[in-house]
C-alpha cells in the first residue's frame, strides 16, 4: 500500500480521463471488479482504508455523476450479502460515494433518496 495520500488528487485527475475514454459502464464494471477483494477485509487495514479514501477523491474529482450512482448503485448490492464483513465494507464505500454527491435543496425533503432509503 500506499505511504500516504498526497498524490491522491493528482492520481484521480489521471483515472478521470481513464474514465472519461472508457465510457461509465466499462469503467464501474472494472472498478467494481478491482474493489471486490477490499470487501472481505475484516480486520481494519491501512491499505483498505487508503483505497476508499482514494476512492472518495476521485470520486470527488469525477464529473459524471452517472458513473458515481453506478458505484453506489453495485455497493448496494453488496449490502445484502450474507457475509457480515461484506456488508460492513460496503456500507462504508457506499457512505463515502454518497458523501461525493452534490446536495440538493432541503426543500426537496417530501421526495426521499432512493439510496439513503436503501441504507
Amino acid at each position: 500500500s500506499q505511504d500516504s495520500t498526497a498524490t491522491h488528487k493528482q492520481l484521480a485527475k489521471k483515472l478521470s480521463a481513464i474514465c472519461e475514454r472508457m465510457g461509465s459502464k466499462n469503467f464501474t464494471a472494472a472498478l467494481v471488479t478491482l474493489i471486490q477483494p477490499l470487501l472481505l477485509v475484516s480486520k481494519k487495514h491501512r491499505g483498505v482504508e487508503k483505497v476508499f479514501r482514494f476512492l472518495r477523491v476521485f470520486c470527488l474529482e469525477l464529473q459524471e455523476e452517472e458513473t458515481i450512482t453506478d458505484l453506489i448503485n453495485v455497493c448496494l448490492d453488496f449490502c445484502r450479502a450474507r457475509d457480515k464483513t461484506v456488508r460492513y465494507r460496503a456500507c462504508e464505500v457506499t457512505s463515502h460515494l454518497m458523501d461525493t454527491l452534490p446536495c440538493e435543496d432541503e426543500d426537496d425533503e417530501e421526495e426521499e433518496d432512493p439510496h439513503r432509503a436503501a441504507l
